[in-house]
């Protein structure tokens, strides 16, 4: 059983206490949150690239612009609670004048279109949609197939590096359950765009899968949080939390069956050395001990994975000190309101005590100095 399995959440669980009715948009939604929490949510799947340097998929995965949100310097708990709350209150507009999703989390309202998305997660929002995407080209199609294979694409059917691919896609741009062998329609034309370097708007893609009607799963877990985030969804109070979940690493490796390291060469017996050649001179002759001349490494890309990982974690504390900029904007805010109520406060007070005491004046009037007349 995979630990995704972990991940299932509903309102009668001991960690959901809270009433979510006072949650939803209106109270005919309550069949539907309970419906939605009854169904597992796919949380995506980081990418530990360090144990894939023989393999070149992070070349591939920078040049279509998935490389930030898949790394591991991203990862993020999830949130179940608030996950059943956003798709339980999602409502859409996808049409040539507004494409929006309009949502309801803990008492915020969301607003996101693909442009949003793709800031938000740092992806392409400009570009290619699935529907124009044709595999017709053959010299993609003979980097991506066995040779002798072709379309329908099948896990069996693939090179190392487009089947890895296809199965970073299938956990987080084309989230499905069960078996990873079959590639649906959308899958494979997400592997063809990014083996042929295609400019894809993979915003609109994630934008889509959102609004589906969902029996199954839910997905996106993880990659929802830094939207919660971004609207300042309180997440501190949550105690419905997902911290641990897998990653795809070495193992993944091994679950494909695909080689893992190469196997050294195989070590030949050494044979005595051939007797020189006769003749005046044998200066010729290379030394016997000679080592053979250095080979270069097989992947040459770790200064470029190590100064993108670096990038990756300044933009990550730069957002993370732009929302406390943020959060001290808005108590500094607060605190200036509430001294201006009590400056008004403390004006009405000296104004109320000054007409009291006039009165007083007026009616107990001071008695005369004395040895004055009376």
């Amino acid at each position: 059983m995979s630990k995704s399995k972990k991940t299932k959440f509903t309102p009668s669980s001991s960690t959901s206490q809270v009433d979510f009715k006072k949650f939803l948009k209106n109270p005919g939604l309550e069949a539907d949150y309970i419906r939605l929490s009854s169904l597992d949510i796919i949380p995506g799947r980081f990418v530990k690239y360090e144990d894939f340097s023989q393999y070149d998929i992070m070349s591939y995965l920078r040049n279509c612009g998935l490389f930030n949100m898949f790394s591991t310097d991203f990862k993020q708990a999830y949130y179940p609670f608030l996950i059943y709350l956003f798709y339980t209150n999602l409502t859409f507009e996808d049409n040539e004048d507004d494409v929006h999703i309009y949502s309801l989390v803990k008492g915020i309202n969301l607003k996101l279109s693909p442009k949003s998305i793709g800031r938000i997660l740092s992806i392409p929002f400009h570009g290619l949609l699935l529907d124009d995407i044709t595999l017709d080209d053959e010299e993609v199609l003979s980097n991506i197939f066995l040779p002798g294979q072709g379309l329908p694409m099948t896990n069996t059917k693939l090179k190392p590096i487009p089947r890895l691919i296809g199965r970073i896609l299938s956990y987080n741009i084309c989230p499905k359950s069960g078996s990873y062998n079959y590639y649906s329609r959308e899958l494979s034309a997400c592997v063809y765009a990014i083996m042929a370097g295609l400019e894809v708007n993979w915003a609109k893609i994630i934008f889509d899968a959102m609004v589906k009607y969902h029996s199954s799963f839910l997905p996106f877990g993880a990659f929802l949080t830094p939207i919660f985030r971004k609207f300042h969804v309180d997440l501190a109070s949550e105690t419905s939390v997902v911290k641990i979940f897998e990653l795809f690493d070495r193992a993944a490796i091994h679950r494909m069956k695909l080689t893992d390291i190469p196997p050294p060469e195989p070590h030949q017996p050494s044979s005595p050395p051939p007797s020189p050649p006769q003749g005046p001179s044998s200066s010729s002759q290379p030394p016997f001990n000679e080592p053979p001349p250095t080979q270069p490494p097989p992947y040459a890309d770790a200064f470029y994975n190590s100064l993108s990982a670096e990038i990756a974690s300044i933009q990550t504390q730069q957002q993370v000190l732009q929302d406390s900029q943020s959060q001290v904007l808005a108590n500094q805010s607060l605190l200036m309101n509430r001294f201006e109520h009590m400056q008004i406060q403390m004006d009405s007070f000296a104004s109320t005590q000054s007409a009291i005491l006039s009165l007083l004046k007026i009616h107990f009037p001071p008695p005369p100095p004395p040895g004055s007349e009376p």
